[in-house]
């Protein structure tokens, strides 16, 4: 019992940390840091914790987003319209700058809108190869890396050295192992550690300044085996609700409560903020210098739905993914005009069909008051029907 207690405390902390606003964020820091925004996909967070910077990824939340549709197209990105509606409402004044990473149509409109609209902050673009195994890819990627890390320099006043590098590779290397067994645990015991406080986690390594991270990840991987033993003295529990893998870019509570209480439970997730993030590792290669080390990482990526993939290697995943955990089906979660996402559906609903693994698409907003119901009775039917 007292393993539990100390697993839902650490979890609470989390979540407590994450829900606070920006500026509560800047006071809680241990050091003066300058706090960067990510938008989109494929960084190389080595750099910005190399600059000792603290980079968040920005969360939509659930607010009206009128005052972004003047400035966007009616047709962009519900996430992305959520993130400029917060920078337009003077949410994200105490940011120093934000850095958008090559991905949909939507985060490279509002790359240009932001600059206009915000001239006072700080604004990049990080390129990101739509075609990562290309020919050329590599020194493209040094020169953009290169290219960052000048300016990184500039935002945090200091010189970034290969020991600073290094150092890191070391942390991130760390946050990726603990994160990847942390995650093995939620998802092979789901009875007794529910995903929402798995998608805590996740909102926590994107959110939360990178030490703090790797050690509260240190602390509870210990407390998790340990109530597992516990568990397992006692008579483990089962878990009767229906299996499923989720996939998309991301998912909220509100969206794992509704699923469990349509009597399923996340078993496997392929999403962006989740599992995606987490599918390569540094190589540690003591021959190469620490600039190259980062460039090999960002060209193993799991390539994402903008991105150019002969192989299908995602697609191929989560079919072995759903024989491994005997997943009933596939939920595919889309924000509202996700091109990427929406492109992509048709070939993964045509394939998994062909498996004959079960697929389902669900499209939802950023403000889901008003639509929850209906999400909730079609997730409801397509739990029924597997």
């Amino acid at each position: 019992m007292n393993n539990q207690r100390e697993f839902k405390k650490i979890i609470s902390d989390l979540k407590a940390s994450c829900d606070l606003d920006l500026a509560q964020l800047k006071v809680q820091q241990d050091h003066p840091q300058k706090i960067l925004g990510l938008m989109g996909y494929h960084f190389p967070e080595e750099l910005f914790l190399a600059a000792d910077i603290h980079s968040l990824y920005l969360e939509p939340d659930n607010k009206p987003v009128m005052a972004a549709d003047s400035l966007l197209q009616i047709f962009a990105c519900s996430q992305v319209k959520s993130v400029l509606a917060q920078g337009l409402r003077g949410e994200l004044e105490p940011l120093d700058g934000i850095v958008f990473g090559h991905g949909c149509d939507s985060i490279k409109n509002v790359a240009g809108v932001w600059k206009l609209t915000f001239p006072e902050y700080f604004v990049d673009y990080f390129r990101y190869p739509t075609f990562p195994q290309a020919r050329g890819t590599y020194e493209f990627l040094r020169a953009e890396c290169a290219r960052l890390l000048k300016r990184l320099q500039h935002v945090s006043g200091r010189e970034i050295t290969e020991q600073d590098l290094e150092r890191a590779i070391t942390i991130m290397t760390v946050i990726r192992e603990k994160l990847t067994a942390v995650r093995e645990l939620f998802l092979a015991h789901n009875h007794l550690f529910p995903y929402r406080d798995l998608l805590t986690v996740y909102r926590a390594v994107f959110k939360l300044e990178k030490t703090l991270i790797q050690e509260k990840l240190t602390q509870l991987l210990p407390v998790m085996e340990d109530c597992l033993k516990t568990n397992q003295s006692q008579g483990e529990l089962t878990n009767n609700k229906q299996p499923i893998v989720v996939t998309g870019s991301r998912i909220d509570y509100w969206l794992v409560e509704d699923i469990e209480e349509c009597g399923a439970s996340i078993v496997a997730d392929d999403l962006y903020w989740g599992s995606r993030w987490l599918k390569t590792q540094m190589s540690n290669s003591s021959q190469k210098a620490a600039l190259d080390q980062i460039i090999d990482n960002l060209q193993q990526r799991i390539i994402e739905p903008h991105n150019y993939d002969p192989h299908q290697a995602r697609l191929k995943n989560i079919i072995k993914t759903v024989e491994k955990t005997n997943a009933r089906g596939v939920l595919y979660i889309q924000y509202k005009f996700c091109e990427s996402h929406a492109f992509e559906y048709p070939t993964f609903r045509a394939e998994l069909q062909k498996a004959a693994i079960p697929i389902y698409l669900i499209e939802i907003d950023t403000d889901y008051s008003a639509g929850r119901e209906q999400i909730k009775n079609r997730i409801c039917s397509f739990i029924e029907m597997i």
